[in-house]
This record gives structure tokens, sequence and C-alpha cells, in this order.
């Protein structure tokens, strides 16, 4: 494949459009929402035959809400919140309304999946924050022996707090490092 031709390639593969904008669907959710109602309606009547009444409540509801988010991020490759968020929400208040008793698992059980979820990437803030630290006194001591900060220290710093550096105290560090750094 020649040069012309791979860059011809990889403009179309960058221009391509969903389905679903193709198809003149642009105001729809999916390109073909009329499949979404067949395997919704079969999910739901497979967990009313096989689970109690109780349960097939909250499985038929949660059934249909899966495959409304399947089939969105087969297509689109997301999967939105403006759906998860509520579907959550009432899946919760549905539990609580049918199995009363099973209130602290159905409270507990999300909260301890989610901090469990989060441990991984608050240990990896917590080293790139510990790093960030170590950096910043290593950029003192250099100063203090130069009489201006290091520039790669600096752009560590500055790319650091650019990218996990939120909020204010951000904010207030980078206009500190970057005016010391513009200064000198």
């Amino acid at each position: 494949m020649s040069a012309k031709e791979t860059h011809s390639t990889t403009a179309a593969v960058l221009d391509a459009t969903p389905t679903s904008v193709e198809s003149g669907a642009e105001g729809r959710a999916l390109a073909r929402p009329e499949l979404l109602g067949p395997i919704i309606a079969v999910l739901v009547v497979l967990s009313f035959a096989t689970l109690s009444f109780r349960h097939a409540i909250v499985g038929a509801a949660f059934a249909g809400v899966l495959v409304v988010l399947a089939a969105i991020d087969l297509e689109r490759g997301i999967i939105p919140n403006r759906i998860v968020l509520p579907a959550a929400g009432v899946l919760y208040v549905l539990q609580l309304a049918l199995f009363p008793s099973h209130v602290l698992a159905w409270t507990l059980a999300p909260l301890t999946a989610s901090l469990l979820l989060a441990l991984p990437h608050l240990i990896w803030l917590a080293g790139w924050f510990s790093l960030a630290v170590l950096v910043a006194i290593a950029n003192g001591i250099a100063t203090l022996f130069s009489g201006k900060p290091a520039p790669m220290f600096v752009r560590f710093l500055s790319a650091f707090l650019r990218f996990e550096g939120v909020g204010l105290l951000g904010q207030i560090l980078r206009t500190v490092f970057l005016s010391n750094h513009l200064a000198n």
C-alpha cells in the first residue's frame, strides 16, 4: 500500500460517521430501535416465567435497561449516564419496596463495590501525588542552589497540575509555579 493510499484510508476512517447518522436518524438514540421491543419482550416473558413475581418485576426492569444500554454501547461505544443513573435509582427504590428486609444489603453492596472499584485509581493517584511532592521538593532544592527553578521540574509539575490538580488548589499551585518560572 502506497503512502497516498494509506493517507486516503486513514482520512476515510477518521471521517467515518456512525451508522445512525448515515441512515438519517440524527434525532434518534439508535439506528434501529424497532429491534429492541421484541428482545425486551422476550426477556420480560422469560423473567416472569422463571422467577417469582417480585423477583420478575426487578429482573424485567433490569433486563430492559440492559438491552437498551447494550444497543447504545454497540452502536456508539458509550454508556450514557442519563440512562444508567435514573435506572439505578428506580431499581434501588423498587428493590427497597419489594424486599424491605434487605435494605442494608441493597444499600451497602453498591457502596462497597464502588469503593473497591475506585481503590486502584486512588492508589494510582496517591502515587502520582507523592511523586509530584518529591519533584516539588527537588525543585525547591534546585532553586536554592541555582537561584532559579529547574525547567525539567517545572514542566513536570505544570503538566501534573494541568491533568491531576483540579479545583481551587490546582489553580493556585499552577499559578504559583508558572508565575515563579516566568519571572525567572
